[in-house]
């Protein structure tokens, strides 16, 4: 029911933008890529500092990789390959200001 009304509020001609001011924005926020997923996208490098915050998984030889990468439109990615099973990454971003 908050979110309706949340929402409503929103899309209300009545009620302009700057109502919602001091709504909290979210300090940092945390991702998770899985063995076989695609690239997690995640905020964009003007927002948000990003980093691998875990590992996880079996490592063995060179066939395994996890990375925090910037792609080609500014926003940090979360991805990683592998030839063992159960690999996974987590990161962490964090706002700037």
């Amino acid at each position: 029911m908050k979110k309706f009304i949340l929402l409503a509020l929103l899309f209300s001609p009545f009620v302009s933008s700057h109502h919602f001011q001091h709504l909290p924005v979210p300090q940092y926020q945390t991702y998770t890529w899985h063995q076989g997923q695609a690239p997690v996208l995640m905020g964009h490098v003007n927002m948000w500092y990003c980093s691998l915050s875990s590992v996880s998984g079996k490592f063995e030889g060179g066939g395994e990789q996890v990375s925090v990468t910037i792609n080609q439109n500014g926003f940090w990615q979360l991805s990683g390959r592998s030839q063992q099973v159960s690999v996974e990454a987590q990161a962490i971003c964090i706002r700037r200001f």
